[in-house]
């Protein structure tokens, strides 16, 4: 479990275990969850909240109605001073004369890979089994006439190849993976994958020669989300 070590202004030190789920304000008030005996600490000055990888992130401040009002001394972190900063095992928070040591060992973060239920390929797929028909048997038309046995052979590669389309089309909840990362109090970003492989097929038509053709779409979706 991560956990803080702090040593406040007046020298008293204690140990605060964070949870994976909840935000640990920081100040001199007696409302926050680390109380400082310390001047030079505002009243709300900080707070620390878990991320999506199973870290956690501390930002400088407190949020009153969606916006963020600054301490008046800063957050420093190993020395330096930061707004927001993901907390790495070891790392050393000072407010004011007090100073804070962050501990989490690498083998509790992991990371937070989610799927839900969005049909990303019903948006995505730009392509349907008649237009994949269409182009084909267009770029067939361009390289000259086949004999009806080889165009009939071709004409079922394509509608199987066509029909396992209209499938992954309707399974795309099934393929499709999100990873999203919330690096403030109310936004999140999160990027979206889908990736469909029909393979490649290679036909022949005699004296007509003969040909291949493959179907792969990769797709990557990149969006921010606001939440109340």
């Amino acid at each position: 479990m991560a956990r803080l070590k702090i040593t406040d202004a007046s020298g008293r030190q204690s140990q605060q275990n964070l949870a994976p789920t909840a935000t640990c304000t920081i100040g001199r008030a007696p409302d926050n969850q680390i109380v400082l005996d310390d001047p030079r600490a505002s009243r709300h000055h900080a707070h620390i909240r878990p991320n999506d990888d199973g870290g956690f992130l501390i930002v400088d401040g407190y949020y009153v109605n969606g916006q963020i009002h600054r301490s008046a001394n800063k957050v420093y972190v190993n020395g330096e001073q930061k707004f927001e900063h993901s907390l790495r095992d070891g790392d050393r928070v000072t407010i004011g004369a007090s100073t804070i040591k962050f501990e989490q060992p690498k083998e509790e973060r992991t990371a937070d890979v989610s799927y839900d239920d969005k049909p990303l390929g019903h948006t995505q797929l730009l392509m349907s089994a008649k237009d994949v028909l269409s182009t084909v048997l267009r770029q067939q038309a361009d390289a000259g006439p086949l004999p009806a046995t080889a165009r009939d052979k071709v004409l079922e590669q394509l509608q199987r190849k066509a029909n396992i389309l209209g499938e992954l089309y309707e399974m795309s909840t099934a393929l499709g993976a999100g990873f999203e990362y919330a690096f403030a109090e109310h936004w999140s970003a999160k990027v979206e994958y889908l990736f469909v492989d029909l393979g490649k097929e290679t036909y022949f038509a005699g004296v007509q020669g003969g040909g291949s053709f493959g179907l792969q779409d990769h797709t990557v979706r990149f969006g921010i989300n606001y939440r109340l």
